[in-house]
């Protein structure tokens, strides 16, 4: 059986962006899931069940227009979604932009009760929120 979730996400109102025929497109976000620490050894699973009971997965999905050539600053629509890890780490996603070219960005990470170990507002810098902790499952 195969089972797909889409979310669907609406664009943000973008002074001078044209509404009229917009066009559908679909995301498919697929992760390898070949973890290993930093020593070579491979993640438990009793430590993956810990994460999962914890944790979900966040993805912030945004669409930058390019105009002659360069991707815009400002992006015109924004899909932000968090599922348990449960579901697994895979997602689709599905946007209406109005015609024209666009670079689709994508940040994903993980949520550990609540708390977002990143800021993700600004893609041009994505900053650490509280104190780093390396090599362990939550990286």
């Amino acid at each position: 059986m195969i089972a797909a979730i889409f979310t669907s996400c609406s664009k943000s109102e973008a002074e001078g962006l044209p509404t009229a025929n917009p066009v559908n497109i679909s995301l498919n976000l697929s992760y390898q899931l070949n973890e290993y620490m930093f020593d070579g050894s491979g993640i438990a699973a009793q430590e993956v069940n810990v994460l999962r009971a914890v944790s979900k997965i966040r993805y912030v999905v945004r669409a930058y227009p390019v105009k002659n050539g360069k991707v815009q600053n400002s992006y015109v629509s924004e899909c932000n979604y968090i599922k348990s890890l449960d579901e697994g780490y895979n997602n689709n996603f599905s946007m209406e932009l109005a015609p024209g070219e666009y670079e689709i960005m994508v940040w994903s990470d993980i949520v550990e009760n609540g708390h977002y170990f990143h800021n993700a507002t600004d893609f041009a810098e994505i900053t650490l929120q509280g104190v780093h902790e390396g090599n362990n499952v939550n990286r």
